[in-house]
């Protein structure tokens, strides 16, 4: 009933009205096999990622690796904010007052964070509410997976591996509920995992939608809209290429109001950032892809192969979603090379689980390279 080898995961529908609804417009996931590609590309593949992966264990294993802690601070900063807004103050003077007390920078603008988290979570009851609309996001993330794959006929080896994959991407954040709530960085993870999730060719706005809200929480979720409407792009779908392309256009409207409204309330005493380009490498890349369950679970020295497992799952996901996939992480990964400071690794909670999504996909890809082979018979 399930393609195994090289799968195409569009056989294996149900056979129901609501099924054959969404087949007439859906989106293949599609993976091959380690097996199908050519022999050097195979070889070549595998001696790549084992390199990589020896890398990652060195450097996992080395004393010097870590550096600053994630910044705890962060979350006080954000409680106070919150905590002036409720009590009625608008939320750019209530930024402006709580980074100068807590010796926070105010230069460039984009240091103080957008209002959208801050307001969403002032307008709620305080407790156990915003914990469960959290909650609830990162369900419906999870679902949008879930459904996907059940409804384009994924064997149950692909679902078990990318569902619990995406599940120990989410985990880490979901379990540590009590900080990373006030972080809009996971947030806009169980966002990314959402947009990717639900789209489909001829209904792409849920996508939309999701990727213009995690956007507007904070603009590094940006690349992602880019990243989106790149591949609308090079597949010709110009009414999905104007989607993100309007998207896009909103969040540089709030961007450029936000800096105003920021920039009308400092001064040249304010404190300036020392700056994101460090060059970190791959150390700090590797710091930010370990905000996931499975080093918790079975021991830092996981972490090591999150990322390899993750290239290997990229490789082999191929048609529409592995294109999406393929530009938002190389993106997000390539630019985290580069860009960001060691207290910065929170910035990992975006991609957390496409992370563990992709590495799901790779752990598939392992298997099903190892797994014997039906012998062919003339």
């Amino acid at each position: 009933m399930f393609a195994c080898w090289g799968c195409d995961l569009r056989s294996g529908y149900p056979a129901c009205g609501l099924v054959a609804l969404f087949r007439r417009k859906r989106v293949a996931v599609q993976f091959r096999s380690l097996s199908t590609l050519p022999p050097l590309g195979s070889r070549l593949t595998l001696v790549l990622v084992g390199l990589l992966a020896l890398t990652c264990v060195w450097i996992v294993f080395h004393p010097a690796r870590f550096g600053p802690a994630s910044p705890s601070h962060d979350v006080d900063l954000y409680r106070a904010i919150l905590a002036r807004v409720r009590a009625g103050q608008d939320y750019a003077s209530a930024a402006i007052i709580e980074h100068r007390r807590l010796h926070y920078p105010l230069r460039p603008f984009f240091v103080v964070r957008p209002p959208a988290l801050t307001l969403m979570l002032a307008a709620l009851p305080p407790g156990l509410i915003p914990k469960l609309l959290y909650i609830a996001i990162a369900a419906l993330g999870f679902g949008a997976w879930v459904i996907r794959l059940r409804f384009e006929g994924a064997s149950r080896l692909i679902q078990v591996c990318l569902l619990t994959g995406l599940g120990l991407g989410m985990g880490a954040a979901v379990l540590g509920i009590e900080n990373s709530l006030w972080f809009h960085e996971t947030w806009i993870g169980f966002l990314f995992a959402g947009a990717l999730g639900v789209r489909r060719v001829g209904r792409v706005w849920p996508a939309v939608l999701a990727g213009l809200l995690a956007a507007l929480l904070r603009e590094l979720a940006t690349p992602f809209l880019l990243a989106m409407g790149l591949a609308a792009l090079l597949e010709r779908r110009w009414g999905e290429v104007a989607a993100f392309a309007t998207a896009i256009g909103l969040v540089g409207v709030e961007i450029v109001w936000h800096a105003q409204v920021i920039r009308s309330l400092t001064n040249g005493a304010d404190l300036h950032s020392q700056g994101w380009l460090t060059v970190g490498g791959l150390g700090f890349l590797l710091e930010t892809t370990t905000w996931n369950l499975a080093p918790t679970l079975f021991g830092g020295w996981i972490s090591a192969l999150i990322l390899p497992l993750s290239l290997i799952g990229l490789i082999l996901w191929d048609g529409p979603t592995g294109l999406r996939l393929k530009l938002v992480l190389g993106g997000y990964c390539t630019a985290f090379l580069l860009v960001g400071r060691p207290d910065n690794v929170y910035w990992g909670l975006m991609i957390a689980p496409l992370i563990g999504l992709t590495a799901g996909a790779g752990v598939w890809g392992l298997i099903d390279l190892l797994a014997p082979r039906p012998s062919s018979k003339s």
